[in-house]
């Protein structure tokens, strides 16, 4: 009796085993690559990934306004001569600060303008503005908008 038991036993985990790898087969990649395979044309695809991305910029264009950006800068001075605007320059970098010297045609004449910026607020650049008063720099602030 006890051997008739374990040939069941035997021949029940044979039967079961043999549905999983049964089971394993029908769901190989080839099979169900095959039953979940689709017709596509590659023209639709492709129409429909351009309308996807256009539609996708057009949404960001429309919905990102760019904050007004304000700048300030200090003017140390404007000469004519652009070796007065370098030995300006010189004298602010003894101070220890960096200036440029931007040229701007005005009418015939070109003028060299020594400028120190950008600086995010308008202490800062008051602050820099002092520090060239105290060496005997008179400077004005300006601010500028990207916009």
């Amino acid at each position: 009796v006890l051997q008739e038991k374990e040939t069941t036993s035997k021949n029940t985990s044979n039967a079961s085993n043999t549905t999983v790898a049964n089971n394993q087969l029908e769901n190989t990649p080839d099979t169900v690559n095959n039953e979940s395979k689709q017709n596509y044309d590659f023209y639709d695809v492709l129409q429909e990934k351009e309308t996807t991305s256009k539609n996708t910029s057009n949404a960001s264009n429309t919905n990102s306004v760019k904050p007004k950006e304000i700048r300030y800068y200090v003017q140390a001075g404007s000469y004519p001569n652009y070796a007065d605007a370098e030995d300006l320059k010189g004298r602010i970098a003894f101070i220890g600060l960096n200036a440029k010297i931007i040229k701007d045609k005005s009418g015939s004449q070109q003028i060299n303008h020594v400028i120190l910026g950008p600086f995010q607020n308008e202490d800062l650049a008051n602050q820099i503005k002092s520090q060239l008063h105290d060496n005997g720099i008179n400077a004005k602030t300006f601010k500028q908008s990207n916009n």
